[in-house]
């Protein structure tokens, strides 16, 4: 089940970033992690590895493999790209 956290409910919360899970066990323990920092910032910052990694696991379902790392290879390369414009259609899979 997921809640708000108490510490989170207020306005001046919304300056708090973490997340925080709780795993009850079968035999009644209950384990509790807090995350307070955002894989993707710093100082956790992702790898170009990481970014295509994530970029194509939002994309292959919808693209298909070769056209969402076709897709990939152009926006990596998108300050040689004279314009944009051919972009869109196969970003939303419309080729």
């Amino acid at each position: 089940r997921v809640t708000i956290h108490p510490e989170l409910e207020s306005l001046e919360s919304k300056k708090k970033v973490f997340g925080e899970v709780h795993v009850r066990l079968k035999d009644g323990r209950m384990l509790v992690q807090r995350a307070t920092q955002v894989r993707g910032r710093a100082p956790l910052a992702l790898t170009d590895a990481d970014l295509d990694e994530k970029f194509l696991g939002c994309t292959e379902a919808a693209l298909g493999t070769v056209r969402a790392k076709e897709l990939l290879s152009k926006l990596r390369h998108l300050d040689e790209e004279p314009e944009i414009r051919h972009l869109l259609p196969p970003a939303f899979g419309l080729e």
